[in-house]
């Protein structure tokens, strides 16, 4: 049984998920339809009830309680028609449909155990409602994360914005000032984006930023971040990564740059996080480093400590 205080959606890179899949003006009205699935199964919860309470059949009930089968109410179809890749993404998304078959099933066997016995013993009906109360920890804490999001991506280009990396920032420097573990930061600019945005024009711009962010998505680790830091700025945090570490990423992303029909190259700056410095000492850091990158011809990148 899992703790209900230890929910927590890997927000960022689990929302960019189902933008991804749904697009983005049609995820923004997904956490009003899990309202709405909530909702039911708020009913689903009353309706269990009322089997007992009233000794009303099963079949009496409306559609969207569905007992017998969780992969046919409402939430359940949702859930299943998500693709697999995704339900598993996210082990509190994955748990909140575990729960939920679990919650049908303990249902089902309430019932099952009232209509042959007359009543149910308290002991089970606690285990019903201490399922049902981790269900709906997990299911609103999903549904909080969904309706907060749009305030924490830029629209453009579908990544967390530099609000959100900052949260992400300060927690990661948190923590390498706890465990004294390493971990890395780092600024990207591409090179002469000016140039193309006065050449071809703000539509095409706008595309190419679209296309680096989702190369820089799909060729970091699971548990790395990348956000849009302004304008054809880029961050970067490598958590419990070193500074070599670190630079095989870059470089790798980097050298791979123009081969991904960007059409483009980049410029990086790499540091260490010094967990005796501020937060925007660090950031000034890679900032140095970035600067190194540019003006020593660009497309390279130049880590801090060399500087």
């Amino acid at each position: 049984m899992i703790d209900p205080k230890s929910i927590q959606y890997s927000s960022q890179k689990l929302i960019a998920e189902f933008i991804e899949l749904y697009g983005y003006e049609q995820f923004l009205t997904l956490a009003s339809e899990m309202e709405t699935l909530f909702d039911k199964h708020e009913e689903f919860m009353i309706n269990v009830q009322k089997i007992m309470v009233c000794n009303l059949p099963i079949e009496e009930l409306d559609e969207c309680s569905n007992i017998k089968e969780s992969e046919n109410c409402y939430f359940g179809k949702w859930y299943y028609s998500l693709p697999e890749k995704l339900r598993k993404f996210d082990k509190n998304l994955e748990r909140l449909g575990e729960y939920h078959k679990i919650l049908h099933t303990k249902a089902c066997d309430l019932v099952k155990e009232f209509k042959e016995k007359g009543e149910v013993s308290v002991q089970d009906y606690s285990r019903f409602e201490q399922t049902a109360s981790i269900f709906f920890k997990l299911f609103r804490t999903f549904i909080v994360a969904l309706d907060t999001s749009h305030l924490h991506f830029d629209r453009l280009t579908k990544l967390p914005n530099i609000n959100a990396f900052h949260f992400v920032l300060d927690k990661e420097f948190s923590r390498v000032q706890r465990d004294d573990t390493s971990s890395c930061l780092a600024l990207a600019d591409l090179d002469y984006f000016k140039v193309l945005n006065d050449k071809h024009g703000h539509i095409e711009g706008d595309n190419t930023l679209r296309k680096v962010a989702g190369y820089f998505s799909d060729n970091l680790r699971k548990y790395d971040t990348v956000a849009r830091y302004g304008g054809d700025e880029f961050i970067f945090c490598f958590p419990d990564t070193n500074t070599t570490d670190s630079m095989q990423i870059i470089e790798r992303i980097r050298t791979n740059f123009k081969t991904s029909n960007i059409g483009i190259t980049c410029s990086f700056g790499l540091t260490q996080i010094n967990k005796n410095l501020t937060v925007k000492s660090n950031l000034v850091n890679a900032d140095k480093a970035l600067y190194i990158s540019k003006n020593n011809g660009r497309n390279q990148t130049n880590l801090f400590d060399d500087i």
